[in-house]
């Protein structure tokens, strides 16, 4: 991966985390991250008007204290 600014690689980072949870948490970070894709898809429908089917996107999402 490169820095955007500068166009050199960035170091990967170090972590004192064993592998397995590292592992762990990056699901978890993916899944945020997919989370967020809806919420903004969720967004736009509501700006065109549509917040029924915000809704429908919105209750598929993960419930966070599961």
């Amino acid at each position: 991966m490169t820095d955007p600014s500068t166009n050199d690689p960035v170091p990967s980072p170090t972590s004192d985390t064993p592998s397995g949870e590292a592992s762990e948490e990056d699901a978890e970070l993916s899944q945020l991250e997919a989370d967020m894709a809806v919420i903004e898809s969720a967004m736009d429908q509501v700006d065109s008007g549509d917040p029924d089917v915000a809704g429908e996107m919105l209750t598929g999402l993960r419930d966070s204290d599961a």
